[in-house]
């Protein structure tokens, strides 16, 4: 190894550090002894410092402050003109260093060569000047757009909303993304998983649900390209307008979703007040024609379509995540197992094949009532709590699984029970699922009716289904008439117990579900498959029409028979097989724990 190796180590390392802008004081004194002392350090230096400046010099030549990338916001240009400032800064530090390092060389060559006999005869004078030339010319277009940046700034961005909260977010671009509490400038947003909810001026919230790419274009208006949003205005001072690639919505206080397809198509939803509608014909002209207005109110929907025309809906195609179902979601993120569950029952309620859903949440206004939550029914099957002429047949309303909800405990000496109501949904012939959560008392009686349906058509067709325990065993029972005439009935039931012994003093979740086409009872407990028993007669040969007998649950119904005792929370009654994964599902999300 040559003596030279440690000194070549050495200077790379401090011209590195320079570069950088990372180094000492005393690393800068060496550093100006090695250019002094060594001719090839001051060499070396140089180049380095020009392919340095003259990267630099390439970037700032390539960016006009005066324009903006379409895909960049304001903010983002901004902060690159802060650092190419402080690179500027730097480099003009570096610049004048250099400088005085080859006066200093020059100065000290010149009294090398005027005691030496025979002289190396020193690198031509203008070899040098040239590369301080090439610097200072590189610096001093750097200084003057430096100085015109400064004369005319760049106006410094607004942010026009913040993002409050956010669930499993996954972001299309990782250099767009947003955290809890970022401000949010004008410019595109592109959310591939997951939802957010964006706060603007005078309390707009909008949830976005992936995917999802828009574009917020003030505190009153955002540009939706694709995706879904739900928008809640408390005020009503200022129009707030979203516009898409087919039309143009309107509002003034109320709270509605947009829904936009890739081939831009629009659809718009109202949950409280009103909206106005419009078409566009073509969504990139600067004056956009309008052509077409649509006044909705709460509960309507509508689409515009390719060709611009609208049309209404009685129902959204799409199940729009509004504010309230949002902060569930995210308290459910957060831990709360309560949540959790809560936040699964949208699902659940949003179900084409659910018929009915009791959620087993006291109505503080109507204690009386028990809610069907289905989207599709909602409301038209609601539950009325035993009898008005005799009070000690209603249940008790009790602490359900978690003490944020309710159940209803029911006794069997007062005859107490759930009316539901005499219609012909929930007579349910062929495929039917059940599902239920239930903490039954050891006491039962030996034959207990959870949930009843009824039905029937003219006079010659009576049908009825029953599941509970019997004998502590879970039951599914099915009963089907032929005629008026007082045919045994007998002849026509179907009766499938489990093997199983139930479970008793403790929350427990059952299903059972029939598949006529196989002619099975397939029983759950608690989300798993325990076993399945066949049967030899038709269930589904009923056409539903009048109820004869009112439903019920707790009880037998119409027959006011097979009482419960103990507490029911949950029951959720499909008119289709539920697959085990959804069982599994049900009960995952409804578990204390």
């Amino acid at each position: 190894m040559t003596d030279e190796a440690p000194y070549r180590a050495d200077l790379s390392e401090l011209v590195i550090l320079s570069l950088d802008n990372a180094i000492t004081k005393e690393q800068l004194q060496r550093l100006n002894e090695l250019i002094v002392e060594k001719p090839e350090a001051l060499d070396y230096y140089l180049e380095c410092l020009s392919v340095q400046l003259g990267m630099q010099n390439f970037v700032l030549s390539n960016f006009d402050v005066s324009q903006q990338s379409e895909d960049h916001s304001v903010l983002q240009e901004t902060i690159k003109l802060d650092m190419y400032e402080t690179a500027i800064h730097d480099l003009i530090v570096e610049t004048e260093a250099a400088e005085r390092a080859l006066r200093e060389k020059l100065e000290r060559q010149r009294r090398l060569l005027s005691t030496r006999e025979n002289p190396v005869p020193p690198k031509p004078w203008w070899h040098v000047a040239f590369k301080v030339a090439a610097i200072l010319m590189i610096a001093g277009g750097i200084v003057q757009l430096d100085r015109l940046s400064r004369e005319h700034p760049k106006p410094v961005p607004t942010a026009v909303a913040h993002l409050t909260s956010s669930i499993d977010a996954q972001w299309t671009d990782s250099s767009l993304s947003y955290i809890e509490g970022d401000k949010i400038y004008p410019g595109p947003i592109s959310l591939l998983d997951g939802f957010v909810n964006i706060s603007l001026e005078k309390g707009v919230q909008v949830v976005v649900q992936a995917p999802a790419r828009l574009d917020i274009k003030s505190s009153r208006e955002i540009y939706l390209e694709e995706g879904q949003i739900a928008v809640n205005i408390q005020d009503s001072t200022d129009p707030f307008v979203v516009q898409t690639p087919r039309a143009i919505i309107t509002d003034y206080g109320t709270e509605f979703g947009v829904y936009v397809d890739r081939d831009g198509i629009t659809e718009s939803s109202v949950f409280e007040g009103k909206i106005e509608l419009r078409n566009r014909t073509d969504a990139h002209r600067l004056e956009t024609r309008l052509e077409k207005t649509l006044l909705l109110y709460a509960g309507h929907a509508a689409v515009v379509n390719k060709t611009g025309s609208i049309k209404a809906k009685e129902t959204p195609s799409c199940n729009y995540v509004r504010d309230k179902e949002y902060r569930i979601k995210l308290k459910a993120s957060q831990g709360s197992a309560y949540h959790r569950w809560l936040a699964y029952t949208y699902q659940v309620e949003r179900d084409p094949g659910l018929v009915a859903y009791y959620k087993f949440e006291k109505d503080l206004m109507n204690p009386g009532l028990l809610h069907n939550s289905t989207v599709r029914t909602s409301r038209k099957l609601d539950g009325t709590l035993g009898d008005e002429k005799s009070p000690a047949a209603r249940p008790t309303w009790v602490e359900g699984r978690w003490p944020q909800k309710g159940a209803l405990q029911f006794n069997a000496t007062n005859r107490q029970y759930v009316r539901l109501p005499a219609d012909a949904q929930l007579a349910i012939p062929g495929d039917l699922s059940i599902v239920w959560w239930m903490k039954a008392d050891p006491q039962l009686a030996s034959r207990t009716a959870v949930i009843v349906g009824y039905g029937g058509k003219g006079k010659f067709e009576n049908f009825y289904y029953s599941h509970g325990l019997e004998q502590g065993r879970y039951r599914a029972f099915h009963e089907q008439g032929a005629e008026e005439s007082g045919d045994d009935y007998a002849k026509n039931d179907i009766e499938v117990l489990t093997d199983a012994a139930a479970d008793f003093d403790r929350w427990v979740q059952v299903a059972i579900v029939r598949d006529a086409a196989t002619k099975q009872y397939h029983f759950y407990i608690d989300g798993e498959w325990i076993e399945s028993h066949s049967y030899d007669k038709n269930c589904d040969n009923h056409t539903p029409g009048t109820i004869e007998n009112f439903p019920a649950i707790g009880c037998s119904g119409g027959l006011q028979s097979e009482f419960y005792t103990g507490l029911l929370d949950e029951i959720a009654i499909y008119n289709r097989i539920v697959t085990p994964d959804e069982i599994r599902n049900h009960y995952r999300a409804g578990k204390m724990n």
